[in-house]
């Protein structure tokens, strides 16, 4: 017999003996089992989060940290519980361990990172397991649920902003392996540049400069007066090889962050950077997700939230 504050006029019981059994139960000090009410629902109202990395976010100046934060807002406010997945260290097992879902303990999950298992993501599509994924995500055979930025905007953005100071001469820098938030950023440089005919764009793999050096070197040689970079660590790591080899920052090299930038040491200047609502993002998965969970979603999700560029001191005017 389960009473629990039901009002719904199913259970046939009287007023009287619903009395007697709730004054029975505050005297046995009888609290309900949380495990009892959620196999009773069906949900363990349970978001899982999985980061394809070895550790956390932790940090608050971490990438990932702002979505991470969205993600606990919404869950919250959904009133959900967050339920965190690590990486298994040792044998690098994803979100498969031992051919084992890790992930069912939650009722869906929002998955994370750059480095990501495609194979996995069309496994959990098959089996039916709810997720989204931060960040567009093209699996081969299926359509998924995912959220991310529209960098094409936002890089689009930038470019014009040194095309119009003057720039004609561009350098795109990355790392491997090429995902989809980098070929978005990609095409949003080249449709700026299509108006321009003078204007280049080269493209450079950072990993390949070893010394670090070498890159400013061969920046020099190409003539490039402004800088795109990739992600936020090689815009700070580009920016301190640019002072050490003497380089002035603008006046010499502009240098734009396709992603939100907090700082630009050791130049101490305010960054030109284009930015990312992380917090929306991670808000916005996450209830896409709980509508998934709770049968409400028609079909796969794909939503691109707006990012805009911000000017700062780090671009200005090529010299002539």
């Amino acid at each position: 017999m389960v009473l629990n504050d039901r009002t719904d006029g199913r259970v046939p019981i009287s007023e009287e003996t619903r009395v007697r059994v709730q004054q029975a139960a505050a005297e046995l000090g009888y609290a309900p089992n949380p495990v009892g009410q959620m196999l009773a629902q069906g949900s363990n109202h349970l978001v899982g989060v999985f980061v394809y990395r070895q550790e956390f976010p932790y940090e608050a100046d971490d990438f990932f940290f702002p979505y991470l934060t969205g993600i606990q807002r919404e869950a919250s406010a959904q009133e959900y519980n967050v339920l965190l997945f690590t990486r298994h260290q040792l044998t690098e097992a994803g979100v498969y361990n031992n051919s084992m879902n890790s992930l069912l303990l939650a009722d869906g999950s929002v998955l994370l990172g750059d480095y990501t298992d495609r194979q996995e993501l069309r496994r959990l599509h098959d089996e039916g397991y709810p997720f989204v994924y931060i960040g567009r995500r093209e699996v081969p055979g299926c359509q998924i649920n995912w959220v991310t930025h529209d960098y094409r905007i936002g890089s689009a953005e930038g470019v014009r902003h040194l095309l119009e100071m003057g720039h004609r001469r561009f350098a795109f820098l990355s790392t491997p392996p090429g995902h989809e938030p980098q070929l978005d950023k990609l095409a949003g440089c080249r449709e700026a540049l299509d108006a321009y005919p003078d204007a280049q764009l080269m493209e450079y793999d950072y990993d390949e400069f070893d010394p670090p050096p070498t890159l400013v070197e061969d920046l020099a040689r190409a003539q490039v007066t402004a800088l795109l970079c990739d992600a936020r660590t090689l815009f700070e790591n580009v920016l301190h090889q640019l002072h050490k080899a003497g380089v002035k920052v603008p006046a010499d090299m502009s240098v734009l962050s396709m992603t939100t930038a907090t700082n630009s040491l050791p130049y101490a200047l305010r960054p030109s950077y284009v930015l990312l609502d992380q917090q929306g993002v991670g808000a916005v998965a996450t209830r896409i997700l709980v509508e998934q969970t709770q049968g409400k979603s028609k079909g796969p999700q794909q939503i691109l939230m707006p990012c805009k560029f911000v000017p700062g001191e780090t671009t200005g005017p090529p010299k002539k």
